[in-house]
């Protein structure tokens, strides 16, 4: 048994564990897609919905996004590329989910799934980068919920958790990057 150092381990631990419920087979693959798809229209639904869309406006978003001819095309090989791009979406939602509702321990939870949406691939932090660095203006603003200083620190605490829950992997694999 071996591992791939140069992907990160979240997919292959979660189709492993959908794996060993489900069982093997071409009824399984499908099954890991509809569950990377309900992950992607889910998370861009509760991200809209968040956000103060409208019902219809979240729903079709959530549907749409599906129609893309790049999602339609990943969710029917199997490769890492969809469940980054879920990964990215999920990871977009748990950002926003905390910005809308500072809480310590909202912090750290969302940092900690974060990093685990980090651990699907690579480029996933890469794409988190964006959304983080938006809040983060906001707080030196002063836009968010709770007085600067607050902020700040849970979202140091969210981006520590982030890092810490990528920090083993990255540290036994980083010569194959």
């Amino acid at each position: 048994l071996s591992v791939n150092t140069f992907y990160p381990p979240t997919v292959y631990v979660l189709t492993g564990l959908l794996k060993t419920i489900m069982g093997a087979g071409r009824q399984f693959d499908i099954a890991v897609h509809v569950f990377y798809t309900f992950l992607l229209s889910a998370s861009l639904f509760l991200t809209c919905r968040l956000l103060n869309f409208t019902l219809l406006s979240a729903a079709c978003a959530a549907i749409l996004v599906n129609s893309y001819p790049e999602i339609s095309s990943l969710n029917h090989i199997f490769m890492l590329d969809f469940p980054a791009v879920s990964a990215a979406s999920v990871g977009i939602f748990l950002l926003t989910y905390w910005w809308r509702k500072p809480t310590w321990i909202n912090a750290i939870l969302c940092g900690i799934l974060i990093g685990f949406c980090c651990l699907t691939k690579q480029i996933v932090a890469a794409f988190l980068l964006g959304p983080g660095f938006f809040y983060f203006v906001q707080i030196i603003r002063n836009k968010g919920a709770l007085p600067q200083k607050t902020m700040l620190a849970q979202i140091f605490l969210l981006a520590g958790s982030t890092a810490a829950t990528g920090a083993p992997w990255l540290l036994v694999n980083y010569k194959a990057m």
